[in-house]
């Protein structure tokens, strides 16, 4: 014989809405903090990248005792025919650069 409980435990819709609510709001502040993470993380890397090409230019200058470089007026990729690609480990691909002949560098937006 089964028996019937007058007062059943459990949680009311309210109570399930409100614990709803809480958790989308959490929800929402994580994803927003996360956001500012990755947005702050590919300007370090365009920072690195710029860098990474002045050092090799200025790597270049200094192992071949030379002043200047040949200029690049108009912005580029780096490729490996580019006469200091040798002393770069890994050769930047999201952004142009052009430089002058003292070798002082400027990054430009793909």
């Amino acid at each position: 014989m089964t028996t019937i409980h007058k007062e059943e435990k459990g949680f009311t819709l309210g109570e399930l809405l409100v614990v709803i609510a809480i958790m989308t709001i959490l929800v929402g502040v994580a994803v927003g903090s996360f956001t500012g993470l990755i947005g702050s993380g590919s300007n370090e890397a365009k920072v690195y990248e710029k860098e990474a090409v002045q050092t090799a230019i200025d790597a270049y200058m200094g192992a071949n005792a030379s002043g200047t470089v040949t200029a690049r007026a108009s912005a580029a990729v780096v490729t490996s025919s580019d006469f200091f690609a040798t002393y770069m480990r890994r050769l930047p691909t999201n952004y142009t650069y052009t430089w002058l002949d003292s070798g002082s560098v400027t990054q430009h937006e793909q």
